[in-house]
């Protein structure tokens, strides 16, 4: 059947799995949109018996199923409600302050004693045209944060700030995802001009010193835009 690549539809889990296994339910994930075009990479790895003996011969007669390789990355405008994601997921530690409208998260690198070496997952859905006559619908279970990257440039337009986040997923595919997407989150824009980060107590980051992306109010009547996300190194 045939389909635009512009109706895929992405969601992923705001809140992380109770484990890597189960995966998100629908009431904790954000449907947000991207720029890249590329779907999700899922790769399945079979082996086969060619190399046991008894069979009086060196060719395989069974293939048996192993796992899936899949793996995505998810580019896009930074937004408020992105940039606090991938600061979250990337970094594992996080604590919540503040109240609404004005939310800070202070995210530092998880420290492995006391809370283990998994960052927290969440699941991954591709789809295009849900539904009976859907021509993509899965979900990956269990997908981390790999690495992620924030680009400001200067000048006016969202496109001279941007995300890229690339995640891997623990090899769980879901298809069909059995999960309606909800509907597209409302996102708050940074403007590349609106973000002030911050390096302290010197201006040359060193070990043991902060570094604080201020994200000032956005342009919207809604207050909630505020955001400040602090990264311990």
């Amino acid at each position: 059947m045939p389909a635009n690549i512009r109706e895929t539809r992405i969601g992923f889990g705001y809140k992380k799995q109770v484990d890597l296994a189960t995966p998100n339910v629908s009431g904790d994930l954000w449907s947000l949109t991207k720029t890249n075009a590329a779907l999700s990479t899922v790769t399945l790895h079979t082996e086969n018996d060619a190399a046991e003996l008894g069979k009086g011969h060196e060719f395989a007669t069974q293939t048996f199923k192993s796992h899936w390789d899949v793996s995505g990355s998810i580019e896009k405008y930074l937004s408020s409600e992105i940039a606090a994601w991938a600061f979250v997921f990337g970094l594992g530690g996080r604590v919540k302050s503040g109240t609404a409208p004005v939310i800070t998260y202070t995210c530092t690198p998880q420290d492995p004693v006391t809370g283990g070496i998994e960052l927290p997952a969440f699941s991954f859905i591709e789809a295009i045209r849900q539904g009976a006559n859907a021509v993509l619908d899965r979900m990956a279970v269990g997908g981390v944060v790999e690495d992620f990257t924030i680009t400001l440039g200067s000048g006016p337009g969202r496109a001279k700030s941007r995300i890229t986040v690339n995640f891997a997923a623990s090899g769980k595919l879901v298809e069909p995802s059995g999960i309606t997407l909800p509907a597209g989150a409302t996102e708050h824009p940074l403007a590349g001009e609106r973000i002030r980060p911050t390096i302290w107590p010197t201006p040359v980051l060193n070990e043991g010193d902060d570094l604080a992306f201020d994200i000032l109010a956005v342009a919207s009547p809604d207050p909630g835009a505020d955001l400040t996300v602090v990264i311990q190194t």
